[in-house]
């Protein structure tokens, strides 16, 4: 659900769309929206995969990858998921490039 944020930070926001009956679809794509079939006002909600349903909201969760190109090509310490590794200091692996922003650890 969140997958900059800690295992336990995701698990319980999962957690609790699931006790508030809140369907979510992580890992397919928005293909479409259309006029529900029925006369309630909702929303058809088409994904990449053919799933369909109507729904009466509908919350876009578009994450970011920030670019670490640069960081790969400098032979910086990265972690699984290819953020730059920094200490306290925001200093990377070699002490004379510093990281800040979305794409640090």
């Amino acid at each position: 659900v969140l997958p900059q944020a800690d295992t336990e930070m995701a698990a319980f926001l999962h957690s609790e769309l699931e006790a508030n009956n809140i369907k979510h679809h992580i890992g397919d794509g928005l293909k479409a929206f259309e006029t529900a079939t029925t006369d309630t006002g909702a929303l058809r909600v088409v994904l990449n995969s053919g799933v369909h349903f109507d729904a009466d909201a509908v919350v876009l969760c578009i994450g970011v990858r920030p670019d670490n190109q640069l960081a790969k090509d400098a032979n910086l310490d990265l972690s699984p998921r290819g953020l730059i590794r920094v200490n306290s200091y925001m200093q990377t692996s070699d002490p004379a490039i510093y990281a800040v922003g979305d794409v640090v650890e």
